[in-house]
């Protein structure tokens, strides 16, 4: 389901640099023996195959990547 949500985001917002997954809830939903499958879903599509297969697609497991922005921004006052 979370394949099939991120294919139409990725689709509606044109994002040809890729797609990142962050947070909790992305590494709670996917596990890395899930990204084939995960791949599978979220290139499914009759007319925008093409466009998806190029599409990069990023599981980010750093769980301190909120702080790590929050803090370069907060340095930049």
């Amino acid at each position: 389901m979370l394949a099939i949500y991120c294919k139409y985001i990725a689709l509606i917002w044109g994002a040809t640099s890729g797609v990142f997954l962050s947070g909790s809830i992305a590494n709670t939903l996917l596990k890395p023996e899930d990204l084939d499958t995960f791949r599978t879903h979220f290139e499914s599509s009759a007319t925008m195959q093409d466009l998806l297969k190029i599409m990069p697609v990023s599981l980010i497991k750093d769980t301190n990547l909120g702080s790590k922005g929050g803090l370069i921004l907060a340095s930049k006052g």
